[in-house]
């Protein structure tokens, strides 16, 4: 009988806002055996996440420059065609002066 290939694994677990203890360790625990070399990526807003999820490096991200946040919403939303959306740069400015946050 033949044994089933083990593959590398990559998973990522995005935006991760459960902060229970056990249920993190007991996540934390069952993915640890995998096979060797496979990696696991967790996205939160917690330390506390990912100190508990056992994390090796924690990268703390930054926000974007409003002009760069900008540029990469129009280019991601409309690619070259924000010509065919007049209103598009009047909403951005709108909300950019009352300080509405942009999750890109």
């Amino acid at each position: 009988m033949m044994s089933p290939k083990l593959s590398l694994v990559l998973l990522v677990l995005d935006d991760v806002w459960n902060e229970d203890h056990n249920e993190c360790y007991n996540l934390r625990t069952s993915l640890s055996s995998g096979v060797e070399g496979s990696k696991i990526i967790v996205t939160t807003r917690s330390e506390k996440i990912a100190t508990i999820m056992g994390t090796t490096y924690i990268h703390h991200l930054e926000g974007l420059f409003e002009d760069n946040c900008w540029a990469l919403f129009k280019q991601r939303t409309y690619g070259h065609n924000e010509d065919h959306h007049p209103n598009l740069s009047t909403n951005w400015q709108t909300n950019s002066e009352r300080n509405v946050e942009v999750y890109l």
